[in-house]
């Protein structure tokens, strides 16, 4: 008897996913792979209304991605602000904990959202280097106003960075990067659409408001980016050695 998994994520995968992940394994530097990334990147901009968003593809859980995103931002003693819906949303609080940054938080009751009003008195009072949202919390269900929110901080504070864990709504509500001024968010494609687990993990990156404040001390892949860019040859020459051990870059 097959076994139907009713959780929200991972998710039950089709017989093509199966099959996918039957086939043989190339290596992360073999043309056939290269060109799997290049196409798959190329959709992961699209999907996400992402022109102006680099993807970063990684193997992991999401948690993975939200201390990729903050790690790569903010430096010590910057100030985070967290905008919590559920147990999810808290999470950003302990990785904001442990990069030791300065960690405000405004939280909602169970089901409910923190008040835009709330959030623009907030912005007004201090000044944040860097927000999150959770889009859908996946132990509440709640879902986030992520447009309304960007715009009402960046009409504040135009140099905030908006960071949007859209784990739970990737596949199963609207996403828009670049329309909704988000400048960086995080994915799994194994809830909302229905992929396989561990290795779909993708974080975009804003590179024009997101490289000016690299973290010196703690980022790895987009300083590795930023150097890349410029250089020619494709996406061969900025696959990188430690790829399948912790993310992959590609123009």
């Amino acid at each position: 008897m097959k076994q139907l998994l009713l959780i929200p994520g991972p998710t039950p995968v089709t017989h093509d996913v199966l099959q996918a992940l039957s086939q043989d394994t190339i290596a992360h530097t073999d043309e056939r792979f290269v060109k799997i990334m290049s196409e798959t990147l190329v959709k992961v901009k699209a999907l996400f209304g992402a022109d102006k968003g680099h993807p970063f593809v990684i193997a992991g859980s999401g948690t993975l991605g939200m201390e990729m995103s903050l790690t790569n931002i903010l430096n010590d003693k910057e100030n985070l602000l967290v905008i919590s819906h559920g147990y999810f949303g808290d999470r950003f609080i302990d990785i904001g904990h442990a990069l030791n940054v300065n960690v405000d938080v405004l939280r909602a009751p169970t089901g409910e959202t923190v008040p835009i009003e709330t959030i623009e008195r907030t912005v007004k009072d201090k000044h944040f280097d860097a927000l999150t949202i959770t889009h859908v919390d996946t132990s509440t269900g709640t879902l986030s106003d992520v447009e309304a929110i960007a715009k009402a901080v960046h009409s504040i504070s135009p140099s905030t960075l908006i960071v949007v864990d859209g784990v739970c709504a990737t596949g199963g509500v609207k996403e828009l990067f670049d329309d909704w001024g988000i400048d960086v968010s995080l994915h799994m494609f194994s809830e909302g659409c229905c992929s396989t687990t561990w290795v779909n993990n993708v974080c975009l990156f804003r590179t024009s408001h997101c490289q000016e404040k690299v973290n010196e001390d703690n980022s790895y892949l987009l300083r590795r980016y930023s150097a890349l860019d410029a250089r020619d040859g494709g996406p061969s020459q900025v696959l990188c050695n430690t790829s399948s051990q912790y993310g992959l870059c590609t123009e």
